[in-house]
């Protein structure tokens, strides 16, 4: 019984640490705007990229007027976020902030005016590494993160956002929640032996 125990505590262990590990794309479980916009909000995570220099108000896209509008995307649990790709007009200003509550948000990153190659239309940027639309300017340290929030910040006034992706992995959890969880382990493993002796 010892041994089957001390089994499981390893298990735990293991996929207590592994969980933050490995990065894979996150799909929010829902998406919310505020303010005047057009186009469909599922745009904004359908997969789909729209083309560099493609126009800014093109079928695919959330575009609006004005920096009062904010979308927020919801991942539906606390992940370990680690790279961010998104597609928006290329000479305008976005601003990405994160929260664990949907109450109190941090600055992630800024969408740069002058950042990319593309001089007209969309531009896709990314965060991760090795991507060829990678931007150090955008890049980031890992955040536990469950709501990101995107608003624009300045440019011409016109706005526009293709898609926007995550990658990350469900955080780890917290010191007392494994603490919890090798006790109901312990529990379950005193009730066995009792139900086993009797």
């Amino acid at each position: 019984m010892v041994r089957n125990f001390t089994h499981l505590c390893g298990l735990v262990g293991i996929l207590a640490l592994s969980a933050g590990a490995h990065a894979a794309t996150i799909t929010p479980t829902s998406v919310s705007g505020s303010g005047v916009y057009s186009g469909a909000l599922s745009e904004l995570t359908d997969g789909i990229y729209p083309a560099d220099y493609s126009l800014w108000n093109a079928p695919g896209t959330v575009s609006w007027v004005g920096t009062a509008p904010t979308f927020v995307f919801d991942l539906g649990q606390l992940y370990t976020l680690k790279d961010i790709t998104l597609t928006v007009d290329n000479n305008d200003y976005y601003f990405l902030q994160v929260s664990t509550n949907g109450s109190q948000w941090n600055a992630l990153t800024t969408v740069l005016a002058f950042d990319g190659p593309v001089t007209s239309g969309m531009d896709t940027f990314s965060s991760e590494t090795g991507s060829p639309d990678y931007s150090a300017f955008i890049d980031f340290q890992p955040q536990t993160v469950r709501y990101v929030r995107l608003s624009a910040v300045g440019g011409d006034e016109l706005y526009s956002v293709g898609e926007v992706s995550f990658q990350g992995a469900a955080a780890v959890p917290e010191p007392q929640a494994i603490a919890l969880m090798l006790a109901g382990v312990g529990v379950a493993g005193v009730a066995a032996r009792r139900k086993r002796q009797s």
